[in-house]
């Protein structure tokens, strides 16, 4: 998303820095409501719900263009901050639930190191597979361009070639950027949606286990 938004949408760091913070807004509402409703509420239902959420935020992603809005980019990102402490909550406390009271503080440090160490595998994952899309399109796109009325209009204003192609270059990257980006937003969206049902495979904890974490 920062990627995007530097490289397609030509935002500044700080820009992208508010859009990114948007995730806090209703996480700070959300986190403390999802660890209440723990006690109440099946876990799994919970982990459910907040996956069901991030599918929905990422989906409304994948229908991005140059130009849309800031407002409107923003939507997901709240979304998304709802969304997250749905699931990171219960899912630490059902990882804690299976290992005894004396071990619990080796196994959050743990569980905390392999979300690390998977995250960063993740999004260089991502990123590179949006790259590589990328890549694609724009070629795609320098296709469709070439010999076309754009190219023709061009020359008639007298503007010189390699300057009037390289802001035709730099045009079909941003578009090829976002075209990539919202198909790489689909199969991510498509996966949380998988993710949302497969958390009902989880054995149900016992509740005084939960209890003891909260």
């Amino acid at each position: 998303m920062p990627l995007w938004l530097k490289l397609a949408m030509g935002y500044t760091a700080t820009q992208a820095g508010m859009i990114m913070a948007g995730q806090a807004v209703l996480g700070l509402v959300a986190a403390p409501l999802a660890a209440g409703l723990m006690r109440h509420v099946d876990p799994r239902g919970l982990m459910s719900f907040g996956l069901a959420i991030l599918a929905a935020s990422i989906f409304l992603r994948s229908g991005f263009a140059t130009s849309i809005t800031f407002s409107k980019i923003m939507v997901p990102q709240l979304l998304m901050g709802l969304g997250l402490p749905f699931f990171f909550v219960p899912i630490m406390a059902l990882s804690l639930t299976v290992v005894p009271p004396s071990a619990t503080a080796a196994a959050s440090g743990i569980i905390n190191f392999v979300r690390t160490i998977a995250g960063a595998i993740a999004t260089a994952g991502v990123v590179a597979a949006w790259n590589a899309d990328a890549k694609q399109v724009h070629a795609q796109l320098a296709m469709l361009a070439k010999g076309q009325t754009l190219l023709q209009e061009g020359k008639a204003l007298a503007q010189p070639d390699l300057k009037m192609i390289a802001v035709l270059d730099q045009t079909a990257w941003g578009q090829a950027q976002t075209i990539s980006a919202n198909n790489i937003s689909i199969v991510i969206g498509l996966l949380l949606a998988v993710c949302a049902l497969a958390v009902w495979c989880i054995p149900k904890p016992a509740d005084e286990r939960l209890r003891r974490q909260f």
